[in-house]
């Protein structure tokens, strides 16, 4: 397994991470861990995330890659399913507020009950978001685990050492990684086309915009927003491209918010709803949007 130690746009891409680099990687890792949370949010959801002590920056690809593994050996492959994927996100912190943001589409790691490698696709997304964030600096990293036909797993769980291996058994392997296409979990339909209609331009120059999305949950015969999303689209650039990838999508989640300042639901929700027009406000004006 190659990995990329980036450093001020300097790339050694010829860095392949042996025993040794590996123990080191990981021992200060384990140092590293500030918070380290995970929630079954409900059967087919499970969201773990780690909180750094000191924040490391996008080109540190190889710690960042690590921490990703051993969310995905402890809180992914431990669980039971038929099906299974995962979105990788990033938590970066702007005046005092968490930001999370996840790197592009989910990554399937589980097929027919058969767990998949998916380290090359992992590094991949990182790599990426080495090379057009560079020194931006995270203070956390989560997934967002989604199973179809979750059956019980009596709660399994590793050892430290277990983990170890497991996740350096991953680095070490020389099996090649197909991107497979993440396919819907659960049985609802779209009712919405899946592409945006042209439109003839009213104006000689078109201004960037803002797309969002919210999902909310029935409590009570209420729908109650827990998480909610946007991207800033600009016309003339592309939404995806092979040498930038995805463009940041913000999004922001109830379950980020601590229980014990935030005991309900209602709580966590408001707060992220303000949270999120906050940093709307800020974006706005970034972009000279009004």
């Amino acid at each position: 397994m190659k990995i990329n130690n980036m450093n001020n746009n300097n790339m050694n891409n010829n860095m392949i991470i042996t025993k040794g680099e590996f123990e080191v990687f990981w021992f200060n890792l384990l140092g590293n861990i500030e918070l380290e949370e995970d929630k079954d949010k409900y059967d087919g959801l499970r969201v773990a995330r780690i909180n750094f002590k000191i924040s490391l920056k996008c080109y540190n690809c190889n710690e960042i890659v690590l921490a990703a593994m051993y969310l995905v050996y402890k809180y992914a492959y431990t669980t039971k399913s038929d099906y299974g994927k995962f979105t990788l996100g990033y938590i970066t912190n702007k005046v005092g507020v968490e930001i999370p943001f996840t790197l592009g589409p989910a990554i399937t790691f589980r097929e027919n009950g058969q767990d998949l490698p998916v380290l090359d696709l992992v590094y991949s997304k990182v790599i990426v978001k080495g090379e057009e964030y560079d020194d931006m600096k995270i203070s956390g990293i989560f997934i967002r685990t989604y199973l179809s036909d979750r059956m019980p797993d009596d709660g399994v769980s590793l050892t430290i050492d277990e983990l170890a291996s497991n996740v350096w058994c991953g680095f070490n392997s020389n099996v090649v990684v197909e991107h497979k296409e993440p396919r819907r979990v659960g049985s609802k339909k779209r009712n919405f086309k899946k592409y945006i209609t042209s439109i003839k331009p009213t104006e000689m120059q078109r201004q960037p915009f803002i797309v969002a999305d919210t999902e909310t949950v029935i409590i009570e015969s209420v729908h109650v927003p827990y998480a909610i999303g946007f991207l800033v689209v600009k016309p003339g650039d592309d939404l995806l491209s092979e040498d930038k990838g995805y463009n940041m999508i913000e999004t922001y989640f109830s379950e980020s918010y601590h229980d014990q300042i935030f005991p309900t639901i209602h709580d966590r929700s408001n707060r992220m709803l303000s949270d999120f027009i906050a940093r709307l406000v800020v974006v706005v004006r970034q972009h000279t949007l009004v």
